[in-house]
């Protein structure tokens, strides 16, 4: 005999020599109770985490804000924070003489006697030289800029005239009336 199937059950009859024996298999679906446990179950299981995360922070407020305000910065790798009551105290120039000292050396990456190279990629050269009065002079640089050179300033008492700036160096006219001195020029590129 072949099995029938109505509605979710499957009923048997088969015959043998004495008697006709009936089976009833009912198959049952899935139970509807079990679906919305393991749905409970796993709503809870993504939620732990964050419940936790957020019961800490209500309980610790306070403590937590009294922390966060101490905090100046944050710096991972190449990237840094800086959180607005630094920024403030950096702006209206609130910070003490360490303070600042410590911003300073922050931002120098390498330096020596002829040059700074600071983080944001600025480099500066200063150059002591003996000017000429009314003659023109080729001064070459100790280091070359790797890019361009940007801006020259002539520290000193003398009178002169930037003619040409390259990565190498720099083309300098002296006034006739200036005295003849020792100079110090400050060259800035990237």
């Amino acid at each position: 005999m072949t099995p029938m199937t109505l509605r979710g059950a499957r009923i048997t009859i088969a015959a043998n020599d004495e008697a006709i024996v009936c089976g009833l298999h009912v198959q049952r679906g899935p139970s509807l109770r079990k679906e919305t446990l393991d749905f409970i179950s796993a709503v809870i299981g993504h939620l732990a985490w964050p419940t936790l995360i957020l019961i800490l922070a209500l309980l610790f407020y306070r403590t937590l804000l009294d922390m966060l305000a101490r905090v100046k910065s944050i710096k991972h790798g190449e990237t840094e924070l800086t959180f607005a009551r630094q920024s403030k105290r950096k702006l209206a120039g609130e910070l003490t003489p360490a303070e600042k000292a410590q911003i300073q050396r922050d931002q120098i990456i390498s330096k020596n006697e002829h040059y700074t190279l600071y983080a944001n990629g600025t480099f500066v050269q200063r150059i002591s030289a003996t000017s000429l009065p009314g003659k023109t002079s080729k001064l070459i640089f100790p280091i070359a800029f790797p890019n361009e050179a940007t801006a020259v300033q002539v520290i000193g008492d003398v009178s002169a005239r930037f003619i040409g700036l390259t990565s190498t160096g720099c083309t300098i006219a002296y006034s006739s009336d200036s005295a003849q001195c020792m100079i110090e020029i400050v060259v800035t590129g990237v």
